[in-house]
């Protein structure tokens, strides 16, 4: 038996690509990855004092804030839960670790094809997406890069992860309906009201079509990625592709 076991390939001998999609595209390597990005987000939010928040956030913790004294702690047990995910994964000696760089590369580059890819079919039908999409102002860099990483972590755990998985599971699991045919319906429900939130709100920006059709576009991009590569990696992306777009606009190029 030990000889046998000597024999067989370690995790890291039999990585490839195809091996590096399914381990980053796991529920639990996604939890791991998803620990820095909500780190650097809640220690810069409470390093800068900054009182701005993203509305997806809000609505979590108002959903928490529904429990009562019960609330925080449901906080916490999550952060406590995905701690413990990440201990799991490095004593079960998975290559996560190694593979957050690469991970860091493929968002870094899906972001910067988001936007070309979904601006070309908004305009395609005539529409121009850049309008409604510069930052607000008077929001220094800092604060700007934390929305947007805010942005990131808790837009795709409400709009993929809660409403089109768990619609998904709803329509498929609860109510019976075709696997296609709830997929395409969670799809197309949690892209419109991703869009439509963005308008929502007394800090809602004024509903322009373009801007609503481009964030719709890019809604059914999210999830189709979300379908096919996790919940981690359409956080990072989001959170990179918001960044990058912020700069952008600041030095004149969007």
């Amino acid at each position: 038996m030990a000889a046998r076991r000597a024999h067989q390939p370690s995790p890291a001998a039999a990585l490839d690509l195809k091996s590096y999609l399914r381990l980053t595209r796991g529920v639990t390597v996604s939890i791991a990855y998803l620990l820095p990005l909500l780190a650097a987000y809640e220690i810069g939010v409470q390093r800068t004092g900054s009182d701005l928040r993203n509305s997806a956030e809000l609505s979590l913790k108002v959903v928490a804030g529904m429990f009562g004294s019960f609330g925080p702690w449901i906080q916490r047990a999550v952060l406590l839960g995905s701690l413990f995910v990440a201990i799991r994964l490095a004593r079960r000696n998975v290559p996560a670790l190694r593979l957050y760089p690469i991970f860091l590369l493929e968002s870094i580059l899906l972001a910067m094809l988001l936007g070309p890819a979904v601006g070309a079919l908004v305009d395609g039908v005539g529409l121009n997406h850049r309008v409604g999409i510069l930052p607000p102002g008077g929001i220094g860099t800092t604060e700007r890069i934390l929305l947007s990483i805010g942005a990131g972590v808790y837009e795709e755990l409400v709009f993929r992860f809660l409403l089109l998985a768990g619609g998904f599971a709803f329509l498929h699991r609860g109510l019976g309906v075709g696997r296609r045919l709830s997929l395409a319906v969670a799809l197309a429900i949690s892209a419109l009201l991703f869009s439509g939130y963005h308008h929502m709100g007394v800090g809602g920006e004024p509903f322009v079509g373009s801007v609503f059709a481009f964030r719709t576009a890019a809604g059914l991009a999210l999830g189709l990625l979300f379908t096919w590569r996790g919940l981690a990696l359409c956080a990072y992306l989001h959170a990179f592709y918001d960044i990058l777009c912020d700069l952008s606009v600041r030095s004149g190029t969007a």
